[in-house]
């Protein structure tokens, strides 16, 4: 993390004072370094995220986006915050999960959503790189363009058979996972992305790392 943002997190901490200050509504924090002011944005009410229960030893906090690659506000959500985030504070006792997520139930979004699943099932340490290089607008039905592309994962060969497999989805498993978490996604209140969770508590829109953080760490320091 840089020194300002450790900076700003950091002041925003001390601000705080008491434990009865972690439930305000509006958390400002200024500071200047370089001549750069930092203002974070309004902070939600965090009283309502379910706390961790301190009697089960190593409880990790639980963050969970729903991502649609028909949302251009997710893919910067993702590159400027939830990659960051994920760097920073999976150490800190922070589980980090996505979903795929769509809002429509055909078309492209809905067939990358199926694709970002078969990727997880076959190896989760290849999701961030299958975000950063597949996007909406690739021909998803020219299979030798799509090839070339999934070729960059560096999947090994079980896994790229296993891949184009899952993605054939013949008996409708893929499918049907991510129409139940799409449903799971509603029965949660998602009605746009990007959306995440922190603890069962919802936030939407795209929010900026600094503010996230701010959040995370108020939630890791009660």
């Amino acid at each position: 993390m840089s020194s300002i943002k450790t900076l700003a997190i950091g002041l925003g901490i001390l601000a705080i004072g008491s434990a009865s200050a972690y439930y305000t509504n509006v958390f400002d924090i200024q500071t200047k370094m370089s001549s750069q002011k930092i203002i974070p944005e309004y902070i939600p009410e965090i009283k309502n995220i379910p706390p961790l229960d301190k009697t089960i030893i190593n409880q990790k906090t639980q963050f969970t986006l729903y991502f649609d690659f028909g949302c251009p506000h997710c893919r910067e959500f993702y590159n400027k915050t939830y990659t960051e985030l994920q760097s920073e504070y999976s150490e800190k006792n922070v589980d980090f999960t996505i979903l795929p997520y769509s809002q429509k139930t055909v078309g492209k979004s809905f067939i990358l959503a199926k694709h970002l699943l078969c990727i997880q099932k076959i190896n989760p340490n290849k999701i961030d790189k299958f975000i950063q290089t597949v996007s909406i607008t690739d021909d998803i039905k020219n299979s030798e363009l799509f090839a070339k592309k999934i070729k960059i994962l560096g999947l090994s060969e079980k896994e790229n058979t296993d891949f184009f497999t899952c993605i054939k989805d013949e008996d409708k498993s893929t499918e049907n996972k991510v129409l139940e978490i799409r449903t799971q996604a509603r029965e949660k209140g998602v009605i746009g992305t990007p959306t995440f969770f922190i603890n069962e508590k919802k936030f939407e829109r795209n929010q900026s790392y600094l503010k996230v953080a701010t959040i995370l760490e108020l939630i890791l320091n009660k």
